[in-house]
């Protein structure tokens, strides 16, 4: 059986509302990007682009099968040119290779960056939304709360795709 890598750095994270769609693959760890790369809130997921001033970016490298990675790419928009995936360099962990992630595919003009991890840039907001008075949310909390904020399209996209 064939695998790939796949490196993931928003909603496909652990305890984000897409996460779903890495069910039954396999978790290999933390994983952060050489500075080639920013990434752009679209609303309520990140675009991930290359780009000359980039930062490392904080995301997850998974291990997925074929079956895994017809889902991601249907999740992702592959068919529809929202993403593409492409290749991306990792600073850590070290020593993988022809690891790939989901590059965004339209203009990223007027876009908010979010800088380095899609969590911290979502914390404030998060803690708005619950009304912490220190601005800080433990994770638990943040990723609960943010998987019901966006539950609904991992549902409609659950049920299209079964």
């Amino acid at each position: 059986m064939q695998f790939y890598r796949v490196f993931v750095y928003g909603t496909l994270k652990r305890g984000f509302n897409l996460a779903w769609a890495l069910d039954g693959q396999k978790f290999i760890g933390r994983a952060v990007t050489k500075p080639l790369y920013r990434m752009y809130n679209c609303g309520s997921y990140p675009a991930l682009v290359i780009s000359d001033d980039g930062f490392e970016i904080i995301g997850e490298l998974w291990e997925v099968d074929l079956h895994g990675l017809t889902l991601l790419d249907e999740v992702e928009g592959i068919s529809t040119g929202l993403y593409e995936r492409g290749l991306v360099e990792l600073k850590e962990p070290v020593g993988f290779e022809d690891v790939e992630a989901y590059f965004y595919c339209h203009a990223v003009d007027g876009f908010a960056d979010v800088g380095r991890d899609w969590f911290s840039f979502l914390q404030p907001q998060i803690s708005r939304l619950v009304g912490s008075r220190d601005n800080t949310v433990p994770r638990s909390l943040s990723g609960l709360h943010f998987r019901s904020v966006f539950r609904s399209l991992g549902e409609r996209l659950r049920r299209r795709l079964y």
